[in-house]
């Protein structure tokens, strides 16, 4: 099976912890026969002459690298904290669509594996619409814990999830909250990470 996995939050060599339970499951599907992954995982883009040192981190980050043999990808995206989180979504669909259908026609992806369901789920779903590819979404606990309760993300969440071939519940609670947003129970698996 060769997979493309959609995530912002994939370790980098400037944050090497950062979502390193998503390296593990990429990279022990990676290693199993017939499997190929390949990594997006994009970054926003923060000029490196600001003197902001949690945002600056971002432009120390490589447009490409390789983790433990996996392959990740860091298009970049434009961000405005605290003020275009509405859009982040499609802004990194927009950032990811030409580097998603250049590695698509070189790799023929089987599906789309994205973790977090906004914004990073909602860009893979329009991904996948674009590359006619299946995508499968793991809520990971403050997309769906907190963000419902802002009004402009929840009918996003929604969307994502109604469109999502599938989607993983890192818990049963969390299951359940995903069912209250309207997603059909049969959709989706609980997988934990513990």
């Amino acid at each position: 099976m060769r997979v493309l996995t959609f995530t912002a939050l994939y370790p980098n060599k400037t944050n090497p912890l950062q979502g390193i339970f998503i390296h593990q499951r990429v990279k022990h599907l990676a290693c199993r026969p017939g499997n190929s992954v390949e990594v997006i995982a994009p970054i926003p883009y923060f000029p490196s002459w600001l003197p902001v040192p949690r945002w600056r981190q971002f432009s120390h980050i490589p447009s490409e690298e390789i983790i433990e043999g996996v392959r990740i990808h860091h298009p970049r995206y434009p961000l405005l904290p605290g003020i275009s989180m509405p859009a982040h979504g499609m802004l990194m669909y927009f950032a990811s669509l030409s580097l998603a259908r250049r590695l698509h026609r070189e790799k023929q992806f089987d599906c789309i594996d994205a973790h977090f369901v906004y914004p990073d789920g909602f860009a893979a779903v329009r991904l996948g619409k674009k590359l006619r590819l299946p995508v499968v979404v793991s809520a990971r606990g403050t997309d769906i814990n907190l963000y419902p309760s802002f009004r402009l993300i929840r009918p996003m969440l929604r969307l994502t999830l109604a469109h999502a071939t599938g989607a993983i519940a890192v818990s049963t609670d969390l299951k359940n909250k995903m069912i209250a947003l309207g997603i059909l129970e049969t959709k989706i698996r609980v997988i934990s990470t513990a």
